[in-house]
């Protein structure tokens, strides 16, 4: 994240521009809610719940209270050693990467009052760091990646390294992004931490930051905008299209269907990558300075920013969202493909959307374009009890919000009882063309009406469904 004499000669090259009124405008979708003047340069920030976690340069450790977006105030500070560049949070504890002096932990138990409880130096310069369980990953620039085990905060040590200038790292899952500088993208296999294996590299040109999500790797590309990477094969990666920057990219952050750019003298950038092949500017805000870090949770952005230190912005655009799920229909032999279920959306006890959805052959759905918000989401089908899932954010495209539906409710008043004994009496025996054939009451979805559905309504005897 530091700087370069062509970066400033760019920031003085924008200056003069704006004074001739030739730039575009201060902001797209993007308003200022509030900041926070830190004492140094604001460079790194990562956000958990009402708390805004920031690398601050020569200004050390700040954590800044974000429970109101338009008054930031700082609840503690640390001054460590070396110059702050990155943070990462885990638990009760924050791993900064504190360039020359490696990394440093420190235990935020008490916001208010954060202390040192270990460090390890690295022999260059640690520019990020990464924290997946008890391992700490630091992309250390030409000391390459070290690979630490923190399980033992008080006492960390190193147990792999993998060589090469390493400028930033992104980890998912059991792979490790890399970006290498000069030598681009590294795909690593890190499942066995003290033995980081490569799985592929890509020349997308000069690296200089990485975030990945689902598939999808973004790569800050010096002097060549974003490059949107498909690793769905990660011993085969592509470029699939690449996004052109106003200025180069000092950090990146990818969460649900955007992705953020610090932009330096151009402030931050927004992009909307829904469609990896085909992305769009959502938004934009010309920060005052020079904007080095960004992270975002929500409608809100915040960025470390040289000059006022963190920025607080709020995205006014639109942002709806996916949301996907399975249903399990209890009791059905059946396929689900092609059943209907009734979906509703509600906030504050009311209905704030109906829909429905037809399954898939797994039971899978999709509600498109959801707004954000937390709701509760009710799910009724035909012979099946409504069940409701209660309090899902929607912040972000959701996947895995599942249910499971309780079969036997044949006359559809969400409960099971002698009514619904009655309807699959009088259609017992038939089979679909029979005179007294009832769909309904064909439980399992064998195509008659026989004693296995007549079991599952006694088994159900008596369920309800919620309302």
């Amino acid at each position: 994240m530091q700087r370069t004499f062509a970066g400033i000669v760019f920031a003085v090259c924008a200056t003069l521009l704006m004074c001739q009124g030739e730039v575009q405008a201060q902001a797209l979708n993007m308003d200022l809610v509030g900041s926070y003047n830190t004492p140094g340069e604001a460079i790194g920030v990562v956000v958990s719940g009402s708390l805004a976690y920031v690398a601050d340069e020569g200004g050390g450790f700040r954590i800044i209270d974000v429970s109101n977006p338009a008054a930031p105030q700082q609840r503690g500070a640390l001054q460590t050693a070396g110059v702050a560049q990155d943070v990462a949070v885990s638990g009760n504890y924050a791993y900064l990467a504190a360039a020359g002096a490696g990394l440093r932990i420190i235990d935020i138990t008490n916001p208010a009052s954060p202390r040192e409880v270990g460090a390890f130096d690295t022999p260059e310069f640690a520019y990020e760091v990464a924290v997946v369980g008890s391992v700490a990953m630091v992309a250390d620039g030409n000391g390459g990646l070290r690979i630490i085990d923190v399980s033992n905060p008080a006492a960390p040590r190193q147990i792999a390294t993998l060589g090469g200038s390493i400028r930033a790292i992104a980890v998912s899952g059991s792979l490790a992004y890399l970006a290498a500088t000069s030598a681009g993208l590294r795909i690593v296999d890190i499942s066995d931490p003290a033995n980081p294996q490569v799985v592929s590299t890509l020349n997308v040109g000069y690296a200089y930051d990485v975030a990945v999500l689902g598939n999808v790797v973004y790569v800050a590309s010096w002097y060549a905008g974003i490059r949107i990477v498909d690793v769905s094969n990660p011993a085969s990666p592509r470029v699939v299209q690449t996004i052109n920057t106003p200025e180069n990219v000092w950090e990146l952050h990818a969460t649900g269907r955007f992705v953020y750019a610090a932009a330096g003298a151009s402030g931050v950038r927004m992009y909307d990558v829904s469609n990896p092949s085909a992305p769009v500017e959502a938004g934009y805000y010309n920060t005052p300075g020079w904007a080095e870090g960004v992270f975002a949770v929500s409608r809100y952005v915040y960025v470390g920013d040289n000059a006022p230190g963190l920025l607080v912005l709020r995205y006014t655009g639109v942002m709806d969202f996916s949301v996907r799920g399975q249903v399990t229909l209890g009791d059905y032999g059946a396929s689900p493909q092609g059943v209907q279920v009734q979906v509703e959306l509600r906030q504050g006890g009311s209905v704030v959307r109906q829909e429905t959805v037809t399954l898939d052959s797994n039971g899978g759905y999709v509600l498109a374009e959801v707004p954000q918000g937390t709701y509760d989401i009710a799910f009724k089908a035909s012979h099946w009890l409504r069940r409701v899932l209660t309090g899902v954010v929607v912040d972000n495209d959701l996947t895995g919000v599942d249910v499971v539906l309780v079969n036997g409710d044949v006359d559809g008043d969400n409960e099971v009882t002698l009514l619904d004994f009655g309807r699959l009496v009088a259609a017992f025996g038939s089979i679909p063309g029979d005179a007294n054939w009832d769909a309904d009451a064909d439980l399992d979805g064998d195509d008659e009406v026989t004693l296995l559905d007549f079991g599952i309504l006694v088994r159900n005897f008596g369920e309800l469904g919620d309302e």
